[in-house]
């Protein structure tokens, strides 16, 4: 028994020897396993394991088969029935055998076929979060073209601007209207960021990040240039770092609200 164990340690390290140097040692520290489910990682184990004991048996059987044919022509009728039985026996063990090697072939495609359908769902669930980053809506709203006098009414003093009526630019009492040529309210649709989803969209890209972390690294660096293009420095000169609020009134330091959940999640993953 002793030698039979010895064997199987023995078989086992040439395996080991066999592969690679990282992957050996991923193999022993058990970081292989932690790279697939525990399923997965249990099965490789059992396979490394029991490898040499399988090896042992079909060699043991296909041994057995060559002396038990050996042996009949040797035998009378009585002896070579059994011996046709040991055959079959034999051939059945020889079989289940060859299919256990096939069996773990099966259950490593299978595993494979889910990682991919898994990898591609998460894919598919970066696409539709950036999709929605760019999301916009239209929004109806009352606007009208007017004129106006900024100071005397002549040529020169003549203004022509749009406002909104939630939004209004002549507010100042000096500024007389023409009404000649101001236009009355009307409703207009103007395309406007859609918060709501693009803040959803960022807190998908944030549980992605969570859930995979093969992908961690890309959806930060999405959320990274979302951010540098929705709130871009006004000119090169100025401080990219804290300093510069100091600069900046507390009043003016104004910044989009579906860019704070992004800031967040690069924080809480960096």
């Amino acid at each position: 028994m002793i030698y039979l164990i010895w064997a199987i340690v023995a078989l086992t390290c040439a395996a080991l020897a066999m592969l690679p140097r990282d992957r050996a040692l991923r193999i022993l520290t058990g970081k292989e396993a932690l790279n697939h489910n525990w399923q997965l990682g249990a099965v490789k184990w059992m396979a490394l394991i029991f490898s040499p004991i399988w090896l042992i048996l079909v060699l043991f059987i296909l041994y057995a088969l060559l002396r038990t044919g050996n042996s009949i022509s040797d035998q009378d009728a009585d002896d070579l029935r059994w011996s046709v039985l040991a055959l079959v026996g034999l051939l059945t063990a020889l079989g289940g055998l060859l299919g256990i090697p096939l069996a773990l072939i099966r259950v490593w495609t299978t595993e494979r076929q889910t990682v991919t359908a898994e990898q591609g769902h998460i894919t598919d669930r970066i696409n539709a979060a950036v999709k929605n980053l760019g999301e916009d809506k239209n929004v109806s709203r009352f606007g009208r073209y007017v004129g106006w006098y900024e100071g005397e009414k002549s040529k020169e003093n003549f203004r022509w601007e749009f406002e909104w009526s939630d939004d209004p630019q002549i507010e100042n009492d000096t500024r007389e209207l023409d009404w000649e040529v101001t236009e009355n309210w009307e409703v207009l649709s103007k395309t406007q960021p859609n918060l709501e989803v693009r803040i959803g969209a960022i807190y998908a890209l944030a549980r992605i990040a969570e859930d995979s972390h093969r992908d961690h690294v890309q959806i930060m660096k999405i959320l990274c240039a979302y951010i540098r293009q929705n709130a871009p420095a006004p000119t090169d000169e100025d401080n990219p770092h804290h300093v510069f609020w100091g600069l900046v009134s507390p009043s003016d330091r104004t910044e989009p609200i579906d860019l704070l959940p992004g800031i967040r999640a690069i924080a809480n993953w960096t």
